[in-house]
């Protein structure tokens, strides 16, 4: 209408109150996203994602010490680029079969050389999937038990040596 001047904000919208519910829908946006940074960052295991693109979405510093990954930018990369270290291989070929194979929920143990040391990493994957059911990615919690894998191996050898030797003492 001529002589009418009608303003609008950034968002193109000239109504006030849309533009503070959209305010405060982005506020709660990082609000949640920030909450969920801070449970990642605050758990033992290690969690990473991966797009349905192949490309990493989330890793905390967990499975980066984990992987023995450096601090530099991973996020949206190709994940073979960022697992491509010939140690990571078997990481890297679960995360291909959990992407091709889209399987909700698979439970893997894999020894791993990370610096110069043998980790034992059990590895939880999942699909990721959106409202609709789409398949959107992989997401994979690691978590450390050499320590507990081998507790049970020297258990193990604790008991070999126990029947060994009561057969010893008692011949027939």
């Amino acid at each position: 209408v001529e002589g009418t001047l009608v303003s609008f904000d950034a968002s193109g919208s000239s109504d006030p109150d849309a533009n503070a519910d959209l305010q405060r829908t982005n506020q709660e946006l990082d609000r949640r996203r920030a909450y969920m940074e801070t449970v990642l960052e605050s758990i033992a295991a290690g969690v990473l994602s991966v797009d349905a693109q192949g490309r990493l979405s989330t890793i905390n510093s967990r499975a980066r010490a984990m992987l023995a990954l450096d601090d530099g930018p991973l996020l949206q990369r190709p994940y073979e680029a960022v697992l491509g270290a010939e140690s990571l291989a078997p990481l890297c070929h679960l995360v291909r079969e959990a992407l091709e194979g889209r399987r909700e929920l698979a439970e893997h143990q894999l020894p791993l050389r990370v610096t110069d040391r043998l980790a034992i990493l059990s590895v939880s994957s999942g699909a990721l999937r959106d409202g609709e059911g789409a398949f959107g990615g992989t997401v994979l919690v690691l978590d450390d038990v050499t320590h507990r894998v081998r507790a049970q191996q020297a258990m193990a050898w604790r008991e070999v040596a126990r029947r060994i030797a009561h057969e010893i003492k008692n011949p027939l």
